[in-house]
């Protein structure tokens, strides 16, 4: 093996064994075909072995190939990762989240642990909506609800977490969520007129 091989070249070989031809390779990656072509054949140069047969339908991975498919998948996600690390350090968190709960939980759990969060991300406000009755997510009452019973139907997606003798089931709609469950809405009304 003369010289490391770079990044670019494995990711193309991951590309490549997953779309299995130089042409679907070359869309996934968005670029032409001859590039996929020169990037694995530079890859096998650097490796000193012939990742894929070539046959008239697809690419046929050899032993070589899957025998460092598992390195190169964790390198991908290490990759992807530290995208995510910088990412999350540049973004800014800021806005206003609407969260309904009950009183006792609002005094007895959340109130303690908003101070340090209101502290790292001083642009983040946090509405509390205090109410033993269920928000409605749609018609935009609050941006998530927690409560001890598992979610109705609708537009929102419930999530338990805990163990089994005392789950808190939140219902969660994003914002994609509300404006479907709104768009639905307003067709039922144009239907019914």
């Amino acid at each position: 093996m003369s010289e490391a091989p770079s990044w670019d070249d494995l990711r193309v070989f991951l590309v490549l064994r997953r779309e299995a031809t130089f042409a679907a390779a070359a869309r996934a990656l968005g670029v032409d075909a001859t590039t996929v072509s020169r990037r694995l054949t530079r890859l096998e140069e650097r490796l000193g072995a012939q990742l894929f047969q070539r046959t008239p339908d697809a690419l046929v991975p050899t032993r070589e190939a899957e025998s460092i498919v598992d390195s190169v998948e964790t390198m991908e996600r290490q990759a992807t990762g530290v995208a995510s690390l910088i990412a999350g350090k540049n973004a800014l968190v800021e806005g206003t989240v609407r969260l309904a709960v009950t009183p006792h939980f609002a005094r007895s759990f959340l109130f303690p642990r908003l101070a340090p969060l209101c502290a790292k991300y001083p642009l983040l406000q946090i509405e509390i909506v205090p109410s033993q009755r269920r928000a409605d997510l749609t018609r935009d009452e609050a941006d998530i609800a927690l409560r001890f019973q598992l979610p109705g139907g609708g537009a929102s997606k419930g999530q338990c977490s805990g163990d089994e003798r005392q789950q808190y089931c939140g219902a969660i709609a994003g914002i994609t969520g509300r404006a479907d469950a709104k768009a639905d809405e307003r067709r039922k009304q144009a239907d019914s007129e």
